[in-house]
């Protein structure tokens, strides 16, 4: 029997918890307490998704492979970089203090230095 995915809601965003990657993440002492909350997928998340090609358990997997972030040019937004299908990929964040939730607003992939 084949389990499917359940198919995504583009109309809503969706809080998912983390899930932990059976002891093989990066060591992540020293990043932000929001690192490791719950996960929101942002409606705008959704439909890049379904362009792009990826889906949540890629962006589960990029972002346990995380190599580093940095804030982004939006105030309260933050770039995680990542590696999927052999390539450099950029996430972007958005800590939500207030529901204790991290909101991924976009992933895209970077072609040397430039977004695609």
């Amino acid at each position: 029997m084949v389990n499917k995915l359940p198919v995504l809601d583009t109309e809503s965003a969706r809080t998912i918890p983390r899930l932990q990657n059976g002891g093989r993440t990066l060591d992540k002492r020293g990043w932000p307490e929001w690192w490791e909350w719950e996960l929101e997928l942002s409606p705008h998340l959704l439909k890049r998704m379904e362009d792009r090609g990826f889906n949540e358990v890629d962006l589960r997997s990029m972002l346990e492979r995380a190599s580093n972030y940095r804030r982004d040019v939006v105030e309260g937004r933050w770039v995680v970089e990542s590696r999927h299908m052999g390539g450099r990929w950029e996430v972007i964040v958005e800590p939500d203090g207030e529901l204790g939730l991290l909101v991924v607003v976009t992933a895209f992939p970077v072609w040397a230095g430039e977004v695609q």
